[in-house]
């Protein structure tokens, strides 16, 4: 098909050729080093994003180049930042990154399927402590968990306001009472 890695490059640029798999060695592999925008949220902690999975438009060859089934894509983020991803994916841990492998199928069929959901994690979200309440008591109960924390807080900050602004009489006299 494209004899040299040059021809390669100026047929698909900003795609890098990785060489060539397979039995009768006819699959070919290329690497597109891509840092899709990923957008967070202070509130809630998990954010819906998606990543569009890249097809290639030759005009050289007149032709659309999709990912055949079971090709993969691999994400390296920090460590707790990737909750869920559809289709869903293999996570590994390795240092403090997680590497999560997602296996792509029926992209040459189906349009709608060219893409990646993730539910990503803000620096709180990112915690070991909101990890391990998360695993035990579900995203449910997490909910609850964070409003009712936040009450408490604000609940606080309020009643030492009001005392600071009004504050008790003394104790040893009585409302009202003459000396």
């Amino acid at each position: 098909m494209l004899s040299s890695p040059a021809a390669r490059e100026r047929l698909l640029p900003g795609w890098r050729y990785v060489g060539v798999r397979g039995e009768k060695r006819n699959i070919y592999g290329y690497k597109h080093v891509d840092s899709p925008p990923v957008r967070t949220h202070f509130w809630p902690l998990l954010t819906d994003n998606s990543i569009h999975i890249r097809t290639i438009h030759s005009p050289t060859l007149h032709a659309e180049l999709v990912a055949r089934d079971n090709s993969t894509i691999i994400l390296r983020t920090p460590r707790r930042f990737i909750y869920d991803t559809d289709p869903a994916g293999t996570r590994r841990k390795f240092g403090s990154t997680d590497i999560v492998t997602i296996k792509l199928a029926g992209l040459e069929d189906d349009p709608e399927l060219r893409q990646v959901r993730l539910q990503v994690a803000n620096r709180a979200g990112q915690t070991w402590l909101y990890e391990g309440v998360r695993t035990v008591s579900g995203w449910g109960m997490m909910k609850w968990l964070v409003l009712s924390i936040s009450v408490f807080v604000v609940g606080f900050f309020v009643t030492r306001f009001l005392k600071h602004r009004w504050p008790d009489p003394p104790s040893g006299q009585a409302v009202g009472a003459r000396a």
